[in-house]
């Protein structure tokens, strides 16, 4: 999936989370704008991108040391 798709379904999933009531985060375009840069440049994919953004808009926390690792194992896994 593309940048510009992955960025889209952010912003989506950003939409859900604010109609139901459940993110206590404003949207944060830096953020997410960051998610992206560490996308472009590590071996995260889609999975950890969404998996960042989620947590980030529930919790506040941006773990891309957890993100990264969860990318090796995933990558691992395909790799058998």
């Amino acid at each position: 999936m593309n940048m510009m798709r992955i960025k889209e379904k952010c912003e989506n999933i950003y939409n859900d989370f604010k109609d139901k009531g459940m993110s206590q985060y404003p949207f944060n375009a830096d953020i997410l704008n960051a998610i992206m840069h560490i996308y472009a440049e590590t071996e995260i994919d889609y999975e950890e991108v969404i998996w960042l953004w989620v947590k980030f808009l529930k919790s506040g926390v941006l773990d891309v040391e957890a993100a990264i690792t969860m990318a090796r194992m995933r990558i691992d896994r395909e790799n058998r």
